[in-house]
């Protein structure tokens, strides 16, 4: 189950259930394959970051505490911030990145692609960017 929710994480964390299933396989998987489902989802985090779904399962992995695994994340999410700030779904994400623990170059690099970006006069008046 562990090796095919892995495979086809991007299929199943973008369902209106697999989003669910998937943070289930997280929650009881061995270290070793939490390892790998992980990694798969920060390959991804891009993508599922702005899926209606999928950005459920990336928030649930930042929640996790987990620093190598939201570092993963942010890291694969660097050079889109600011887009990323005015979507929907994403906005979520990114707020999230913004208050993981103990990761404070991680997070400053956001705060700098954010302020240096030439959206900042727009993601001040934005609905989601605001945030």
């Amino acid at each position: 189950i562990y090796e095919a929710a892995g495979k086809h994480c991007v299929e199943v964390a973008s369902h209106r259930h697999g989003c669910c299933v998937l943070q289930r396989c997280i929650d009881f998987a061995s270290a070793q394959q939490r390892t790998e489902l992980v990694a798969e989802i920060a390959k991804h985090a891009l993508h599922l970051s702005q899926d209606a779904f999928g950005n459920y399962v990336v928030q649930y992995v930042l929640e996790l505490g987990h620093a190598e695994s939201s570092r993963a994340i942010m890291n694969r999410l660097v050079g889109h911030y600011p887009e990323l700030s005015t979507q929907k779904f994403s906005s979520n994400v990114v707020e999230k990145c913004l208050k993981s623990g103990g990761l404070d170059p991680e997070r400053q690099v956001i705060v700098r692609e954010v302020l240096s970006s030439p959206l900042l006069p727009r993601l001040l008046q934005d609905s989601y960017g605001n945030y």
